[in-house]
């Protein structure tokens, strides 16, 4: 599989476990625990319900930026934009007292963050949207659908498009839900299989990373055609239309640390911050806060 290919199953699988997730409170706080090990978030980071990769975060990487046209005006203040956004996010509640709250308390604590945060990034994306021009904006939509693959159809902007009433976006979900389900308890299988099921140590099996990259494109056609199969014809024509040109990029270049050189010899927004992930973006649109416990 290559690379592109792969990044895509992982952003789906990634999707698929968030939105299980997000309705199943129990299992949702496991996934917060657990996000880091798989190497991409679960629950509440970038993979959200109606996520992906944003376009406030696809306007930090410089292959998007060079596409794009961006002039050095527009990238210095879309980089004071996203700075300001980041400032906001991390006061957006309080999360110093979270160890002593209750699990009740702390869901709540958790929803009120991210309904804030959700709103925070909608504003800050209405704000940076309008440097573009229209061109500019087309283009970058057309990216964003492309670069988000199946999981696209679950983004408010491309369902308007293409008229996808709420009978069909429960059942686009429950088919993301329902390849969660199944994702999550495969990587645990694998987990107790790599540890030991009797937690002895001495008992772990090599981690078989042809079999989960086997699983992960698996699940993503299975995902893809079973989502499909929910659109009329007419909407997977204008699904396909929205994509635009095909845009070819390799994608360590939009998820890698330093993923532009800036404006004027500035630091770009995120770059270099201690705490983020290695080969991670930091996403504005989906960046979680400094994890409780």
């Amino acid at each position: 599989m290559n690379f592109r290919k792969l990044a895509q199953t992982m952003m789906i699988v990634a999707l698929s476990v968030s939105i299980a997730d997000a309705q199943d409170q129990e299992r949702r706080q496991g996934g917060q625990r657990q996000g880091g090990r798989t190497g991409f978030a679960i629950g509440g980071g970038g993979m959200r319900p109606g996520g992906g990769i944003g376009k406030l975060t696809l306007l930090q990487a410089e292959p998007i930026q060079k596409e794009l046209k961006l002039g050095k005006e527009q990238l210095e203040i879309i980089s004071e934009s996203l700075t300001e956004y980041r400032e906001k996010q991390r006061g957006l509640v309080d999360f110093s007292k979270f160890r002593e709250l209750s699990q009740e308390e702390r869901e709540k604590l958790l929803a009120d963050w991210r309904e804030k945060r959700t709103k925070l990034a909608s504003e800050t994306e209405d704000v940076v949207l309008l440097l573009l021009d229209d061109k500019q904006a087309t283009r970058l939509t057309e990216i964003t659908v492309q670069l988000n693959g199946i999981q696209a159809l679950l983004m408010a902007s491309v369902a308007k498009e293409l008229k996808i009433g709420d009978e069909q976006k429960k059942k686009i979900e429950g088919v993301f839900k329902a390849q969660g389900e199944k994702m999550r308890k495969a990587f645990e299988e694998m987990r107790n299989a790599n540890r030991g099921n009797d937690g002895n140590q001495g008992n772990r099996q090599r981690f078989d990373f042809d079999k989960v990259r086997k699983m992960m494109e698996e699940s993503r056609k299975e995902t893809e055609t079973k989502t499909l199969a929910l659109l009329s014809d007419d909407q997977k024509n204008q699904f396909e239309k929205m994509k635009g040109k095909k845009f070819e990029v390799d994608r360590r270049a939009l998820f890698s640390r330093g993923r532009s050189r800036g404006t004027g010899g500035q630091r770009r927004p995120g770059e270099g911050r201690s705490g983020a992930g290695e080969g991670r973006p930091n996403r504005p649109d989906g960046e979680r806060p400094a994890r409780p416990e």
